[in-house]
């Protein structure tokens, strides 16, 4: 038996497959980025409050692009440090919230890098 195949427009074909390690790429991009606010988000309910400026300091923070993005979510009140090290029911708050969520943040990665973010 024998069997021939024909590419119509080759070229284009061929630009097609070398802009889909670009396009993972982008995807990737939003999709920490969603990860990053959805870690926010998520410890900012846990956060012990007082007058609520500690909650209300939390910022999300994105460098990069790409696989090279590097996301950050901070608390910039003065004593965030203090109260994520040392609150009596609350420590942690950031730090646990993250490692609740690793589940969630893979998923939401790889279905970012598949194109349905």
């Amino acid at each position: 038996m024998k069997m021939s195949a024909k590419v119509i427009n080759a070229r284009e074909v061929a630009e097609q497959i070398r802009r889909v390690p670009e396009a993972i790429e982008a995807d990737f991009t939003i999709g920490l980025k969603r990860c990053a606010l959805l870690v926010q988000r998520e410890s900012q309910k846990v956060t012990p409050v007082d007058t609520g400026a500690l909650r209300n300091s939390a910022r999300t923070k994105t460098e990069g692009n790409g696989f090279d993005m590097v996301a950050s979510v901070t608390f910039h009140a003065a004593y965030a440090i203090i109260v994520h090290e040392i609150h009596a029911t609350q420590k942690k708050f950031l730090e646990n919230t993250y490692r609740e969520l690793l589940p969630e943040i893979k998923k939401i990665l790889i279905q970012a890098m598949r194109g349905k973010s």
